[in-house]
């Protein structure tokens, strides 16, 4: 590459900078705030709650916005028109409830329409009850409990192929067996890596995606290219439930 061609990329570059500065942009949030699923995947029935002090939780399902519900009040909630994917004023929207299209993360499907006739339309196909948001919502909180038991053996799964997939990768090589650190390290933080963290599953899987970087000799690589999909998903509920356990053994 030539001085010009240096001089042309770098233009560009600081054109682009400029307008992420200035309108605010930010790239969207890829992982949902409470179970780390792809919301790329599920773009159909995903959420946006937005809490009295502004922040804003992503979601993958009613079930996940129903728990962030049940523990703070939000001004704002948004969910995905099941049919197009756009975000509308879910209080506005219109439910299918119990129809044939499989339920994320609960055993019934709970989809948000901005259409009443396109609701109306869908039920025929698919079956289902139509209701309004609060029926939704309601039928979220009410299946709650059975939805939590299921999960719960889904996550016992989850975390035994997590172990697999760390086998397989190597994992353990750097961060020690069941991630507990004490590998050294020199350059970084006491000279050690340390255990695996206790942070959020789509913090983890950012981890694992894009890598990390370290003051040590050791740097954590990104592992995109080679860990994926449900083993992405996997490892990062082993890590965090390994992480959870190894917290509480802590003084």
């Amino acid at each position: 590459m030539n001085e010009k061609q240096k001089k042309i990329v770098f233009f560009y570059i600081f054109v682009l900078a400029g307008f992420f500065l200035l309108t605010g942009y930010a790239a969207p949030q890829r992982w949902c705030t409470l179970c780390g699923m792809d919301l790329q995947k599920y773009n159909q029935t995903r959420y946006i709650l937005t809490l009295g002090n502004g922040t804003e939780k992503h979601t993958c399902s009613i079930h996940c916005a129903a728990i962030i519900l049940k523990k703070y009040d939000c001004k704002k909630i948004k969910a995905a028109d099941y049919l197009t994917g756009k975000m509308i004023n879910a209080k506005n929207a219109y439910y299918l409830i119990g129809s044939d299209i499989k339920g994320v993360m609960s055993k019934k499907s709970k989809l948000a329409f901005a259409d009443k006739n396109k609701a109306a339309d869908f039920k025929k196909n698919h079956g289902g009850r139509l209701t309004n948001f609060k029926g939704g919502l309601s039928a979220a909180m009410d299946e709650m409990s059975e939805d939590m038991v299921i999960l719960k053996n889904k996550l016992k799964y989850l975390v035994n192929m997590g172990r697999i997939v760390a086998e397989t990768n190597s994992c353990f090589t750097c961060h020690g067996e069941n991630g507990s650190g004490g590998i050294n390290n020199p350059g970084s933080k006491n000279g050690l890596i340390p255990p695996w963290s206790t942070k959020s599953k789509g913090s983890i899987k950012e981890i694992i995606v894009f890598g990390k970087k370290s003051s040590g000799v050791i740097q954590m690589p990104g592992w995109k290219d080679h860990i994926k999909g449900k083993e992405l998903h996997a490892l990062a509920n082993y890590i965090w439930k390994t992480g959870q356990a190894s917290a509480k053994k802590l003084p």
